[in-house]
């Protein structure tokens, strides 16, 4: 058992690591992220301290290693959006993004167990058979279908919800 969670723990951080490689290389194949993310409204003289604040005058090699010395150490440096720690952003988003998903956990446990106990009862049946296709439906249909679907059901037709705030 203790293998399998070092296994599985190893495979955790190897796939992180990648995706912030990724992630780092993405965002410099289109040049330097100043000139991505700012435009062409910088000074010359902002552009040069914004260079040396963002460490982005070293090559890409060095720029690599501080990067990921900062991921190391917890510091995720400042959003070029919206010129605020990257950490303070992150940090604001988490409590509603945890509602989000208890939220439509318990939606889906308030749905899901009473048609499964349905479909299990009633499984040589009409209602066994619509439940299951339904189930089906919602496996094949993309997430961000069904989730124009419901925005149109919930916030048009029954005008339970607001459609955008």
């Amino acid at each position: 058992m203790t293998l399998y969670i070092l296994r599985t723990l190893f495979k955790m951080a190897l796939t992180l690591f990648v995706i912030i490689t990724l992630v780092f290389f993405a965002t410099r194949l289109s040049g330097s992220p100043l000139e991505t993310f700012l435009g062409d409204g910088l000074t010359e003289e902002d552009r040069l301290l914004m260079i040396e604040y963002f460490g982005l005058e070293g090559s890409i090699w060095q720029q690599y290693v501080a990067y990921l010395r900062g991921v190391l150490e917890g510091n995720f440096g400042l959003s070029f959006l919206e010129r605020r720690p990257v950490a303070e952003i992150v940090a604001e988003r988490i409590w509603p993004s945890l509602q989000l998903l208890l939220s439509a956990l318990a939606v889906t446990l308030c749905v899901a167990l009473p048609l499964g106990i349905l479909a299990a009862l009633y499984r040589t049946s009409w209602i066994g058979s619509a439940i299951m296709a339904l189930a089906f439906v919602g496996y094949a249909v993309p997430n961000f279908v069904i989730a124009t679907f419901m925005v149109l059901i919930f916030a048009f037709v029954l005008n339970w919800l607001p459609v955008v705030g």
